[in-house]
């Protein structure tokens, strides 16, 4: 889209054999010099820096057959379909790729606590007790489980004061 006026009609008239259509042509020519410059998301990114970079190359060349132009600008960026495909391709990439750190991010705060939860079980064998005990109080609480212990003072003994000797 190309906002101008024409500033001398006598030269729009004379100079070129059709003013509109010359403008058209340059404003083309512009447009494949700045697109070709420029990287698909740039494009999308940025028209009304393209369309400031369009008047700025073709405002020169329109003054020579006698047409101002005030305004230019992009309505749409149509790519073509193998483009459009490239385009897709990378954007699942970029997801895909997303994906797998945000993955790899939990996986490692997963084994960060899993280390964390065997220093604090080493250090503290009472925890580790606990542990146990909540593991049994787990299953006896589902139906249909039977829990067998071998010595049931065992469970209330703490594992340091069996180390012990006591």
């Amino acid at each position: 889209m190309a906002q101008y006026r024409v500033t001398d009609p006598t030269l729009a008239v004379n100079a070129v054999e059709n003013y509109t259509e010359q403008l058209h042509q340059e404003l083309q020519l512009a447009l494949r010099d700045v697109v070709a410059g420029r990287t698909i998301d740039q494009l999308l990114e940025s028209r009304d820096e393209l369309g400031t970079e369009l008047l700025r190359l073709s405002a020169d060349g329109a003054r020579r057959y006698g047409v101002e132009l005030s305004r230019v600008g992009l309505r749409d960026v149509v790519l073509p379909r193998e483009v459009q495909r490239v385009f897709l391709l990378e954007v699942e990439a970029d997801r895909a790729g997303r994906a797998e750190l945000v993955k790899a991010r939990h996986e490692v705060a997963a084994a960060r606590a899993r280390a964390n939860t065997a220093k604090i079980l080493a250090e503290s064998p009472e925890v580790a007790r606990l542990q146990e005990l909540h593991a049994l109080l787990a299953l006896a609480g589902k139906g249909g489980n039977v829990v067998l212990l071998r010595n049931l003072a065992e469970l209330f003994v703490s594992r340091r004061g069996r180390e012990d000797g006591s």
